[in-house]
């Protein structure tokens, strides 16, 4: 038994240190909101641990009924001492990886992970029994994407995705508004425990939000789990952002999978007639004003790719979808500091991010065509020497082996350099025209404009455009109305 716990002990303190770097669930103990930690001693807590590891020993691993009967006791066991053993964030990781390193779990991994599936599947389940059962699920995922496919293929979406389901009706009627009207009012109607449950579903959902992103970004949803995805699911993960801190793990989490959701929608509508409920709500300001704003944060903050990449499709989607939605959607401010990320990103990226780089182009075609900047020319100069340099296949090679991303990175930043000049040589044709006989509209059009902003910003039902002698010469289009105030005071 001691070698047992010795290969054990090892492998635990082997895998920790690596997976702590991406695990995303805080401190179970942070989430306490009253009590005093328990008072173990150091011979308790060692035998606790032992005993632990002895319920996953087995003479007979090929036995499915002991090796279902010890995985329950683990189980059952871990969960009660949730919050007396196990009070740490390490106290929890310990836990997941004593099973998922146990001979018992790698001997036949496919139906412990379906044990497990259908133990999250039970309704009315404890919620210490819930989370336990969740975050060794996210454990091993995250150690082996391959035990994704187990997970899809025991209903595992539907599991995870019910499961949120629940959290968020119970969060949507019981969790954010009233913890806030508690915290500024002090004849608030929520006890201790109640906010304390509202925590629990609320770290719950966490582990279950990074599991259902970890299936969206590894694996190809099915068109059939998509259309499972209804709209008070997307509604409320859009709604409930908060664009005020980048801390609050639950939110960051919710942000995750929106952006991996609409990634899964385009990907899907390549083939099948399919609603993109991530864009439709994106365009209700009422719903997606938040996000838009940690949207444009995290745009200019992130460094993980696979966001990066997930955050600008957001950002072509809108921009591509036509001037009258493009135009108005972004405040001036807003608008500008993407002009800024793209060219620190298309400045800083090495050779071999390459693909990177190409998406960033792709953002930034339509951004020059169908936005505010056709007006203000924002860093006009910057951009032009900018592309004009990757518009070159000898300024981002180094080598005479020429890949299809160089290739792709040439072609994107001429095109983008191409209607920057088309552009241009439009505004001075047209100023060159119209000078003189157009300035009596002008103060017209900049009434209309105005007033179109006061009664219908850019989202919902789009104004038809504004037809005048300037619109036939230029194009179908008015000229955008003038740019809203900052987000930002």
């Amino acid at each position: 038994m001691s070698q047992v716990l010795n290969r054990q002990r090892y492998a635990y303190h082997n895998t920790y240190h690596q997976l702590r770097l991406f695990m995303i669930t805080e401190s179970v103990y942070t989430h306490r909101s009253h009590g005093m930690l328990p008072n173990h001693t150091r011979e308790e807590k060692l035998r606790f641990w032992e005993y632990l590891e002895s319920l996953l020993e087995l003479s007979d691993y090929s036995n499915e009924s002991s090796v279902n009967s010890s995985l329950v006791s683990y189980i059952q066991k871990a969960s009660q001492s949730y919050n007396d053993y196990i009070t740490h964030d390490q106290d929890l990781y310990r836990t997941a990886l004593i099973i998922l390193n146990s001979k018992l779990f790698e001997n036949d991994k496919e139906f412990c992970i379906s044990k497990i599936l259908s133990l999250l599947s039970i309704d009315n389940l404890e919620m210490s029994m819930k989370f336990i059962l969740s975050y060794i699920i996210l454990c091993e995922c995250k150690i082996d994407s391959n035990s994704l496919d187990f997970v899809l293929d025991y209903q595992g979406f539907t599991v995870i995705y019910n499961n949120l389901y629940s959290q968020f009706a119970y969060l949507s009627r019981y969790g954010d508004e009233r913890v806030e009207s508690c915290r500024t009012d002090q004849e608030g109607n929520l006890s201790e425990l109640d906010l304390e449950i509202i925590q629990e579903f609320k770290r719950i959902s966490t582990v279950l939000l990074d599991l259902l992103f970890q299936i969206f970004k590894y694996s190809k949803c099915e068109i059939t789990n998509l259309q499972k995805i209804d709209d008070f699911f997307v509604y409320y993960l859009m709604s409930t952002i908060r664009s005020d801190t980048f801390e609050d793990l639950f939110n960051n989490a919710k942000f995750r999978l929106l952006l991996a959701l609409n990634e899964q929608y385009v990907i899907a509508l390549q083939q099948f007639e399919l609603e993109n409920k991530v864009f439709e709500y994106l365009l209700d300001n009422q719903v997606s004003k938040n996000f838009v704003e940690f949207l444009m944060l995290q745009f200019n903050r992130e460094t993980d790719k696979s966001l990066q990449i997930m955050m600008s499709k957001i950002f072509y989607l809108v921009l591509s979808a036509g001037q009258r939605i493009s135009m108005n959607f972004f405040y001036l401010n807003d608008l500008n500091v993407v002009v800024d990320v793209l060219i620190r990103n298309l400045t800083n990226l090495s050779e071999e991010e390459e693909l990177l780089r190409n998406t960033f182009l792709r953002v930034l075609h339509p951004l020059l065509k169908n936005t505010e900047w056709t007006k203000t020319r924002y860093r006009y100069t910057d951009l032009s020497k900018l592309l004009e340099y990757l518009s070159c296949l000898d300024n981002i090679c180094s080598t005479k082996d020429v890949n299809f991303e160089q290739i792709s990175t040439t072609k994107l930043a001429f095109k983008c350099l191409e209607e920057m000049r088309l552009e241009e040589s439009e505004k001075h044709t047209t100023s060159t025209f119209t000078k003189g006989s157009m300035k009596s509209e002008d103060a017209l059009n900049s009434t209309l404009a105005s007033c179109a902003v006061k009664n219908g910003r850019h989202f919902g039902k789009f104004l038809e455009p504004v037809r005048t002698m300037k619109s036939v010469v230029r194009s179908p289009f008015s000229s955008p109305p003038p740019p809203p105030p900052s987000r930002k005071a």
